[in-house]
C-alpha cells in the first residue's frame, strides 16, 4: 500500500467519525456485537453518572433477575469524543428469562427517551409495541405486551448525548388464565 493510500485511508476514518476515540473504547461502546452481564436482581436504584465518553448498558429486572445490555449500536457525544458505531446484536440474545406483566428499565443518563418492540420467536407474527412509562429521571416501566413464549426485544433510546439501540429476549409468562394484558 502506497503513502498516499494510507492517508487517503486515514483521511476517510477521520470524516467518518472513526479516529476521534480510543479503539478500546468504541469497541465497548459498540460491545462484541452488543455484550450482556446477568447478576442477581439488586435493591439498589441507579444514579447518574458523569459525562460519559460511551454509552452506559441498559439494565433491565424482571424482578428474579437482572440483565445489563450494552448497546450494539450508538452514535455518541461524550467527554471529549463524539462517535458512532453500527453492530449486530449478540447472537445468542442475552436472555432476560421468564417476565410477568412488567419489566423495570433504567438508563443511568437524565434526558432520555426510550421505545420497545417484541417480536415473536415461535412463529411469524406482527411485531408488539411494549409501552414504557417513566417511573423516574433514568427509570421506566416497561409493559409486557406480549403473547406467552419467547419474543425478541429492541429497545431503543434518544437523548442529549446521541442515541442507542440494544436486543435482548425474554420468555412472557402471560396466558389467557392470567386475564387481559396490561395497557
Amino acid at each position: 500500500m502506497t503513502p498516499r493510500h494510507l492517508a487517503t485511508g486515514a483521511l476517510f476514518l477521520v470524516l467518518a467519525g472513526c479516529g476521534t476515540q480510543p479503539a478500546t473504547t468504541i469497541t465497548q461502546a459498540a460491545g462484541p456485537s452488543g455484550t450482556a452481564s446477568v447478576r442477581p436482581s439488586p435493591s439498589a436504584s441507579p444514579t447518574q453518572e458523569p459525562r460519559l465518553s460511551g454509552p452506559p448498558p441498559v439494565t433491565l429486572d424482571s424482578g428474579t433477575r437482572t440483565l445489563d445490555v450494552q448497546p450494539y449500536t450508538t452514535c455518541w457525544t461524550g467527554e471529549g469524543a463524539s462517535f458512532c458505531a453500527d453492530g449486530m446484536p449478540a447472537h445468542p440474545l442475552p436472555d432476560l428469562g421468564p417476565v410477568g406483566p412488567t419489566v423495570a428499565v433504567s438508563f443511568p443518563v437524565s434526558g432520555w427517551r426510550l421505545q420497545a418492540s417484541c417480536r415473536p420467536l415461535t412463529g411469524p407474527g406482527p411485531s408488539t409495541r411494549l409501552p414504557l412509562r417513566p417511573t423516574g429521571e433514568l427509570t421506566w416501566t416497561m409493559v409486557v405486551r406480549a403473547p406467552t413464549g419467547p419474543c425478541e426485544v429492541s429497545l431503543s433510546g434518544r437523548g442529549p448525548e446521541g442515541d442507542i439501540a440494544v436486543a435482548f429476549r425474554f420468555t412472557s409468562t402471560r396466558s389467557p388464565s392470567t386475564g387481559p394484558m396490561p395497557r
